[in-house]
């Protein structure tokens, strides 16, 4: 099931980047207008997917686990077969769609090295037909190794998109020079009880620890959560180190991003 869960995250950023991609051309060189309503669809019943998955074994769904799956099933026909259609005509997707698994990422990753590749999803209530606050979730991924893949529920996305908001604002008006390469210790003006980068760090990163190996981290954003440079956080609560000054840090919009590097000519 986790191994499921992180291939849908995958599918998903890989299917929204290839879809706008398809736009992108579509606008700029006409070559696909004609289908503008099929990769609506198409990213349509991948969320559908998504919200359906995650959701699929909450107690509230107990009662419809049966009718649930069988609808699971149906989108995947679904899907798949609209996936057929287009990448037929879009090679862009067709290009996507060959990339997204993880044990090549895993084996292409640096050694000693882990990608984290964050997901905001909603969850979706099947017996109230509505949705829940929407929540974010991490993947850990070591190199080398995927099978010991980690799924971990970081919580409700409001409180961590606050605490987003209020490193932005905290950093704005902070003169760049002062957050260099060789950064020990950034003065914010904010007492420590009501710090927004020690209780970010605290939300997002410390669940994550255990599962870090190394000191080279991959990190895909997603959501607010692509708002801000993860260099400027404090390691463990204080403001001293900083990520920057412990980790090599490079960011990607999703894991098989390292596949696409690697078959580029």
């Amino acid at each position: 099931m986790l191994s499921k869960n992180y291939h849908l995250v995958l599918k998903r950023k890989a299917i929204s980047n290839a879809a706008d991609a398809a736009f992108n051309a579509a606008m700029n060189s006409d070559r696909y207008p004609h289908l503008q309503d099929s990769f609506e669809k198409y990213r349509s019943l991948w969320k559908q997917i998504v919200n359906l998955q995650s959701s699929l074994y909450l107690p509230k769904n107990s009662s419809r686990l049966e009718a649930n799956k069988k609808l699971l099933n149906e989108l995947y026909v679904e899907v798949e077969t609209l996936q057929k259609k287009l990448s037929a005509e879009v090679p862009e997707m067709n290009l996507e769609n060959q990339l997204v698994d993880r044990q090549a990422i895993a084996l292409e990753l640096p050694e000693n090295s882990t990608l984290i590749e964050f997901a905001y999803f909603p969850v979706y209530d099947f017996t109230t037909k509505e949705f829940q606050t929407p929540r974010y979730l991490a993947f850990i991924l070591p190199a080398k190794e995927p099978e010991k893949v980690q799924m971990i529920d970081l919580g409700a996305a409001e409180k961590i998109d606050n605490l987003i908001s209020l490193v932005r604002q905290a950093i704005s008006p902070v003169n760049l020079e002062n957050m260099g390469l060789a950064t020990k210790k950034v003065k914010l003006g904010i007492s420590k009880p009501s710090n927004p980068f020690v209780e970010l760090t605290t939300t997002v990163f410390q669940p994550l620890k255990e599962y870090l190996q190394g000191e080279q981290l991959f990190i895909c954003p997603d959501g607010k959560l692509t708002l801000i440079p993860f260099g400027i956080l404090p390691v463990d609560g204080e403001n001293n180190p900083l990520f920057i000054d412990k980790y090599k840090i490079t960011y990607l919009t999703a894991g098989r991003d390292l596949l696409r590097h690697k078959n580029q000519p």
